[in-house]
């Protein structure tokens, strides 16, 4: 798995949990990003991200994902959960 996999499959991860918030705010745009990270060729993952840079919460947006994924990563280190990279 590439470094770029891996990097979206925890972008997925992280939509996942931001979904979960029943208060979760651009749920339809976190399910698109969702399925964008798991499912889309490189080519539409990158028309996806160039797309989001023009909304006006872009910033927002992606500060929550950093969040969420950093998160994930401190989580992981934290408690010794090695990831699945196969």
């Amino acid at each position: 798995m590439t470094k770029k996999d891996e990097a979206r499959k925890l972008a997925a991860e992280a939509c996942r949990d931001i979904l979960w918030d029943e208060n979760c705010e651009n749920r339809r745009f976190w399910q698109r990003m969702k399925s964008v990270c798991l499912n889309a060729s490189e080519e539409d993952f990158d028309n996806f991200i160039n797309d989001m840079r023009d909304r006006k919460d872009f910033l927002e947006l992606l500060g929550r994902l950093t969040w969420q994924m950093n998160w994930i990563i401190v989580f992981d280190k934290t408690f010794g959960i090695e990831r699945d990279n196969t």
